[in-house]
């Protein structure tokens, strides 16, 4: 079936057993009563949520070089937001919050979690060769990608001990010693474990990863999680931990990992496929899209 018919017909062919035409409940035979529309799996479309994987990837990557651009020719933002947060007192307003400080250890044990969960089933899916819940193996292998490539590599080894970007609270605009740099503007204000990306929001929203492969309703699961990601984002900025290019852009580039890895690991597309068949000896007949 091609992939544009995205319907079944919504009457069965009878034959003499019966006439579509005539409704009366005697007459009808099974076979001829109108069926409900069935959609056709999203992985036999290439589509998922919204649209397609490429065009979801392509739109987030604009979108993150438009808040690129806009955070480095107007810093003042990220200043400005800052302040916001800043209490009476001169601190921020969720320094010594014990709420605040709960959400910090939620975001990384929740992480935690899910990876054991992941690595667990690709035992499980090794060893017996049935799915783990409703998990099959190269669903556990994408999310743990995903867990270890986004906040793992990128967030915390690439950014944050490299760009060495100063904390709000470290600033000397907000009672601390360092001098603010802008996003993405390589800096020397911090020795480790720096501003630049979130890694806590990198984590939180790395969990959209389990939308895709969310057998449910894949929208409900998405609010809730990027609702969960933007609180996390907001404990941090408010607890003088982050700015707010620091949150935006960590869940931009969350996403477009999730989205690359999703069409790596879970399509196949850009020739994947075909390179695994040519590992394993076998001809390329599959589709990208079989999983």
């Amino acid at each position: 079936m091609a992939a544009h018919r995205r319907y079944h017909q919504p009457f069965r062919d009878c034959g003499d057993a019966g006439d579509p035409a005539d409704t009366r409940p005697e007459r009808q035979c099974p076979d001829c009563l109108p069926v409900r529309r069935r959609r056709i799996p999203r992985a036999m479309t290439g589509t998922s949520f919204y649209g397609s994987t490429i065009g979801r990837l392509r739109a987030v990557t604009a979108a993150t070089v438009i808040a690129t651009a806009v955070f480095v020719v107007f810093p003042g933002i990220d200043l400005a937001v800052a302040r916001m947060l800043v209490g009476s007192d001169g601190h921020f307003i969720l320094a010594f919050d014990p709420f605040a400080h709960f959400i910090n250890s939620v975001v990384p044990a929740l992480a935690t979690l899910i990876g054991v969960f992941a690595l667990t089933g690709l035992v499980v899916v090794a060893v017996k060769r049935v799915p783990f819940y409703f998990l099959k193996g190269r669903d556990l292998v994408f999310l743990v990608l995903v867990l270890s490539i986004g906040p793992g590599l990128i967030a915390n080894s690439l950014f944050k001990e490299n760009w060495e970007r100063a904390r709000p609270s470290q600033i000397e605009a907000f009672g601390g010693d360092k001098v603010f740099s802008k996003a993405f503007v390589i800096s020397d204000q911090c020795p480790g474990n720096c501003s630049f990306i979130s890694g806590d929001a990198s984590l939180a929203f790395a969990l959209l990863a389990l939308v895709v492969v969310w057998p449910g309703n894949r929208r409900r699961a998405a609010v809730a999680i990027g609702a969960f990601g933007v609180l996390v984002g907001f404990v941090r900025m408010a607890q003088g931990a982050h700015f707010l290019s620091d949150v935006v852009l960590a869940a931009l580039i969350m996403m477009i990992t999730i989205l690359l890895l999703q069409a790596v690991v879970l399509e196949r597309r850009w020739g994947v496929s075909a390179f695994f068949e040519k590992i394993a000896g076998k001809p390329s007949s599959s589709r990208p899209l079989d999983r």
